[in-house]
């Protein structure tokens, strides 16, 4: 900067620092299943990385998000980077999706030949409309979820309830016992003493 006044004149030359302004974008992972086990949220930053992260509950400081135990929630996070004194931040929503029920009861005193719906095997509480499986053993589903044993052993059936892309299953063995035969001979003679 340069003053004059009256044939004289003065002069100063400062510096001026522009610093970079953080870019705090980042993507929500949108739908998260609760039994996904911890996510890195940092894998989701496209901007500045380094930066802080902050959302009830849940959510790490350093970006680290356990959605057990929290399905059916929304969290708003956000995400927080800083060039002191410039800075940027962005909020987005996660939601958590609730953990489908695959439970299921083993039934008991089956005989070959008998035909059951799986689906009243189901536990109170469990997610119904899923799909049965029959992974080995003497059975056949005749409906979706209808099963006909056509001998005994072991039947190993699987059960896998899905909601929103989120999926839980259960595999059980039922034991089929073999037909009995009531067939008997009456003798040829019976003497009366």
């Amino acid at each position: 900067y340069t003053a004059s006044a009256l044939g004289c004149s003065a002069s100063t030359t400062q510096s001026i620092d522009v610093l970079t302004v953080p870019d705090a974008t980042w993507v929500s992972p949108g739908n998260v299943c609760e039994n996904t086990g911890l996510i890195d949220l940092n894998t989701y930053v496209s901007g500045t990385v380094g930066g802080l992260w902050s959302g009830n509950p849940a959510i790490t400081v350093t970006g680290i998000l356990n959605p057990v135990g929290l399905g059916g929630t929304t969290i708003n996070v956000q995400y927080k980077v800083t060039n002191s004194p410039c800075g940027d931040s962005l909020t987005l929503p996660i939601t958590i999706t609730l953990t489908p029920d695959a439970t299921w009861v083993i039934p008991s005193a089956l005989c070959e030949s008998e035909v059951i719906d799986l689906d009243t095997l189901l536990n109170v509480g469990a997610t119904t409309g899923g799909t049965w499986n029959i992974v080995s053993g003497p059975a056949t589903l005749t409906v979706a979820n209808v099963i006909s044993f056509t001998g005994s052993g072991s039947v190993v059936v699987k059960y896998k309830a899905t909601t929103l892309g989120c999926s839980d299953s259960l595999t059980q063995i039922i034991t089929v016992s073999g037909n009995v035969s009531a067939l008997w001979v009456a003798p040829a003679n019976v003497c009366a003493n």
